[in-house]
């Protein structure tokens, strides 16, 4: 996003003198005119604008609003799962075909916040009402922690607030799946610390213990929460961190009840997925360790300034707990690069070595803010002139840093919104493709060119896509994603499939050339049908069957300034339109296998791909030779009648007369979870060419049953205890 920035603003590091220039000027009228609040009604006012002005873009421009890529994300998987599913634990649209509670953080829980406010109102009034309320929210938990926890004074407090809501990219830039979990971690803390022993204190935590498991991310927002929760008591004192332990037992509770299918299926999934096997995120070196904490410390640069003050007077002033509260602040910058370090391979835990526990680091934001107001709190002894003022210059300091801060964020939103297409982008294209009146006769899959199409959008407009964003992506389909259909770059990221090098340049052609970067026979065996592109694009023999006829393509960074801009906000009002190019001759989505060629165990994986490339296209399966089933064979004869897709699986009818029966081959990835019934009786299902499920059919059969039959945990649950 830096990159938009410099190309807007002329220079590197724009955006940090726009920051500092803000912040000085700011800090001259604040203290000039003493514009901070002083009163519980002016702490009121300031707090009510501040949080107005913070989510200014979503509530000014409505339907035109900004929005951010992993916004996007969450908001197409939603879209999906209120218009398109029907249900069960199976998708046929993400992934080239996934368990839907596994292939998203946000996907598998019980109720989700998120889902029902994007399924009762128009986007853009969910957005807004996302935004205030997790601004709303961040702010309100923050001025009471640091007003009536650490008994700073309301223009300290106020100014803490007005940071902490803008204090990372995590709080100020996503919305859906991150934000509001994140945001809701001041008020928790307060309710769940800070009123130990009060009146009415279960009743406060079992409120935000249930909006927090509806509105979070156990993988994301939760490993900032809860180690929040855990420092902040132990910031107050060890008594005081066992006083608060039934309370983080209560959030903790609310989480399990309402996310326990959603963990259940990632952990059955992660061993057969890219992120649980191949990922580490662990560091190779010390040198590398200090890189990363040295980057995880620059994201919040404005809260380690003031935490390291607060540091450094509480040292310089003797408070009697610096040591405890010093060493609560290393933790919580230190904790979560440290658990990436531990060989989770060693103790049977493989996948949490994919684990990003860097996201702890993000509860320091409020332990940040906490030590800065305790040791900046006004005293009985602080009644002389001078340190009054001292206190007034503390204040007019914090209030200038935050309004740098929003500053800077508005600068940002501002050159992501240009560069991305803002809200209409992602809603005028969801629309364009449900209207669509392009397709194929038989079920087909789409691929996405990422630039101003949302990761997800083609699932939201009800179509089968092969890339996407996905947190559980299949080892199988990374296999063939990586080394197949991307080779030249043979990165699939840990959790998103794009189609084109992330480093290419998709602002400086007027075409682009696909076969330059994708090997269109791969995305023919796995059954892509079509490109969706807003960049003209050529090559491999793909027809365009939607789009201009003048084949133009979006602003271009070759144009000149002032003509760039102007073309930028055009798009934001109306969205580039979306080319669709046919791919010719692709696999069906289910067929029968006309041959079979086995492959030994001392062949790579590579060396079996290319023979996938080399005889999948003419119906032939690839299969290595310990997962063939005894017995089973291809016969050309064996006729396919007509197939359905439905809920978690395939209905597939054959006409009579196979007397030796065959193999089907399922366009979907394998897992362990796949079952086959032919007439009535299990038959095998087995892994082939990669990205493929070969089905046993016996002599006679007429129908087949493919079902995808992953476990509940109450299945399980169940089981136990009738067998108990």
């Amino acid at each position: 996003m830096i990159e938009y920035i410099q190309e807007f603003l002329g220079f590197s590091g724009a955006l940090s003198v726009f920051q500092i220039f803000f912040t000085l000027a700011a800090f001259g009228v604040v203290w000039r005119w003493k514009l901070f609040p002083k009163t519980r009604k002016q702490s009121f006012v300031f707090g009510v604008v501040w949080v107005l002005l913070s989510t200014s873009e979503y509530w000014i421009f409505g339907p035109f609003s900004f929005t951010h890529f992993l916004s996007d994300y969450s908001f197409s998987f939603f879209k999906y799962l209120n218009d398109w599913h029907d249900g069960g634990v199976f998708s046929h649209a993400f992934a080239g075909g996934n368990d839907i509670f596994a292939t998203s953080l946000v996907s598998g829980q019980l109720f989700s916040l998120d889902g029902m406010l994007l399924g009762m109102m128009p986007p853009w009034v969910a957005y807004m009402i996302h935004k205030v309320a997790g601004a709303a929210t961040g702010y309100i938990g923050t001025y009471l922690i640091c007003r009536r926890m650490a008994g700073s004074d309301r223009f300290i407090a106020s100014g803490l607030a007005g940071l902490f809501i803008l204090s990372s990219t995590i709080f100020g830039l996503y919305s859906w799946a991150y934000g509001l979990g994140y945001a809701l971690i001041p008020l928790a803390v307060y309710l769940g610390v800070g009123r130990v022993g009060r009146r009415y204190y279960f009743a406060g935590v079992i409120a935000v213990a249930a909006l927090h498991a509806i509105s979070m991310t156990p993988t994301h927002s939760g490993l900032a929460f809860f180690p929040a929760l855990a420092l902040v008591a132990l910031l107050f004192g060890f008594r005081h961190f066992f006083r608060t332990i039934p309370a983080m037992i209560i959030m903790v509770g609310f989480v399990m009840l309402n996310w326990h299918e959603s963990l259940y299926a990632k952990a059955l999934l992660g061993p057969y997925t890219y992120r649980g096997t191949s990922v580490s995120l662990a560091v190779s070196s010390f040198g590398e360790f200090l890189r990363e904490l040295w980057f995880s410390i620059g994201q919040f640069g404005e809260v380690m300034v003031l935490a390291a003050t607060g540091a450094v007077l509480l040292v310089a002033g003797g408070h009697r707990h610096w040591f405890r509260i010093l060493a609560v602040g290393i933790i919580s910058l230190l904790i979560g690069l440290l658990l990436r370090q531990i060989p989770w391979s060693l103790i049977g835990l493989s996948p949490l070595k994919g684990f990003n526990f860097n996201y702890i680091i993000y509860s320091f934001t409020i332990v940040g803010l906490i030590i800065f107001a305790i040791a900046t709190r006004a005293t009985p002894e602080d009644g002389s002139s001078w340190k009054k003022r001292r206190l007034g210059l503390i204040g007019a300091a914090v209030i200038a840093v935050a309004i740098g801060k929003f500053a800077w964020y508005k600068a940002l939103d501002v050159s992501v919104w240009l560069s991305e297409g803002g809200l209409p982008m992602l809603t005028e294209g969801i629309d364009r493709l449900e209207a669509r009146r392009w397709g194929a006769d038989e079920p087909f899959r789409v691929v996405t060119i990422p630039y101003r199409i949302a990761a997800n959008m083609a699932p939201a407009a009800g179509l089968d896509a092969l890339d996407g964003s996905h947190n559980l992506v299949l080892l199988s389909s990374a296999l063939f994603w990586s080394k197949g259909v991307v080779p030249k770059y043979e990165d699939i990221d840990s959790g998103y499939v794009r189609i084109l090098p992330p480093d290419l340049d998709l602002k400086c052609c007027k075409d682009y050339d696909i076969t330059s970067y994708v090997g269109l026979d791969f995305l023919r065996i796995a059954n892509v049908g079509f490109i969706l592109s807003t960049l003209p694009l050529h090559g491999g023999g793909i027809v365009k069957v939607a789009g201009p006829a003048d084949n133009s393509a979006p602003t271009r960074n070759t144009e000149p300034l002032f003509s760039r801009l102007r073309g930028y906000l055009m798009l934001i009002r109306d969205p580039a339109p979306i080319y669709v190019y046919s791919v010719p001759d692709f696999l069906p989505r289910v067929f029968v296998a006309e041959k079979i060629i086995e492959v030994g165990r001392e062949i790579p994986d590579e060396g079996f791909l290319k023979m996938v490339g080399n005889h999948a296209l003419e119906r032939t399966v690839v299969v290595r030779s310990d997962r063939l089933p005894k017995g089973a064979a291809a016969d050309a004869d064996l006729i396919l009648d007509r197939f359905s897709s439905i809920r978690d699986g395939l209905d597939i009818r054959m006409r009579k007369g196979a007397a030796n029966g065959g193999v089907i081959v399922v366009n979907l990835p394998y897992t362990p979870f796949w079952r086959a019934y032919a007439d009535g009786h299990a038959v095998e299902v087995f892994p082939v060419n990669v990205i493929h499920m070969g089905v046993v059919v016996p002599p006679q059969t007429e129908n087949l049953e493919v079902r995808y039959e992953r476990p509940l945990l109450r299945q399980k649950l169940k089981g136990i205890l009738v067998d108990g």
